[in-house]
């Protein structure tokens, strides 16, 4: 890809107006196998100048990709952006070959074994100082606005410590500078990370289901309670009736006794 960065870097130079984006991606699986995705896109309006000159055309770019890069060529649109690249599969990427399928890499490292795997890799940007010079102008003065590289990285399992600018959707992105050297490193596990927090919701779900199942049977035991003692008072009325028990009479001043009651030979006149 060294050939049209630096074209690249004229042409945003002179029209300011055109965005170029140069995108390496790792897609990489738990066996260690990935799909490498090497792209270059740029806007409406470069594409119409590289359209109007005839000196140098999309098929030069991906002819470029293509000696680098063997593998299935694609296009894409984004917004007003056209990208056009390469993909490939590779079978084990601690023996890929990075400087050959993606140039941006000067020092690459993959490993992995059943409890995780780690990436570092190393990014040198390309020397445009006497490219620069001939054209009269500063590569540091670039700006992301005209000309960005981006390196994104799907790690297997769950990634437990990075060095990446940003995490979109699961991904590990690194912006790549026009300038200097960017460092890049990732570690994951398989599995373990997860596993704590299955176990906690597991044990949520049985508390929240046994505190439930404590309480209903706390409130049947009360509403069995209540039946029971309006079964035995019904019971208790019903033999009272049968028996033709009454209740006790109210209570009343009782008789003269019969010490007290008059004599009836006793004549209360006298003698006659």
């Amino acid at each position: 890809m060294r050939k049209y960065t630096l074209i690249f870097i004229v042409l945003a130079l002179v029209l300011t107006a055109c965005r170029i984006e140069s995108n390496v991606g790792l897609d990489i699986r738990d066996d260690g196998s990935a799909t490498v995705t090497v792209e270059i896109g740029f806007d409406d309006e470069f594409l119409a100048l590289m359209g109007s000159q005839g000196g140098f055309t999309q098929d030069d770019f991906l002819s470029e990709i293509m000696a680098e890069s063997d593998g299935e060529v694609f296009e894409r649109r984004e917004g007003d952006m056209n990208y056009f690249g390469v993909k490939s599969e590779v079978d084990d990427l601690s023996t890929w070959d990075a400087e050959t399928d993606a140039t941006q890499f000067t020092n690459f490292s993959f490993s992995s074994d059943d409890s995780g795997a780690q990436l570092a890799a190393t990014i040198v940007a390309e020397d445009t100082g006497d490219f620069g010079g001939d054209f009269g102008f500063d590569p540091s003065t670039i700006t992301g606005d005209f000309i960005s590289a981006t390196l994104t990285v799907r790690m297997p399992g769950t990634v437990t410590a990075h060095n990446a600018d940003e995490v979109r959707d699961g991904n590990l992105i690194w912006n790549i500078g026009l300038t200097g050297t960017t460092d890049v490193t990732a570690t994951s596990t398989f599995g373990g990370s997860d596993f704590p927090w299955i176990v906690v919701l597991l044990i949520v779900v049985l508390i929240a289901a046994l505190v439930g199942a404590v309480a209903a049977l706390i409130v049947s035991r009360k509403n069995n309670e209540r039946q029971l003692a309006a079964i035995q008072a019904a019971k208790a009325a019903k033999v009272g009736t049968e028996s033709g028990s009454l209740p006790p009479p109210p209570v009343t001043d009782a008789p003269a006794s019969e010490d007290e009651a008059p004599d009836e030979d006793s004549d209360p006149g006298g003698d006659e």
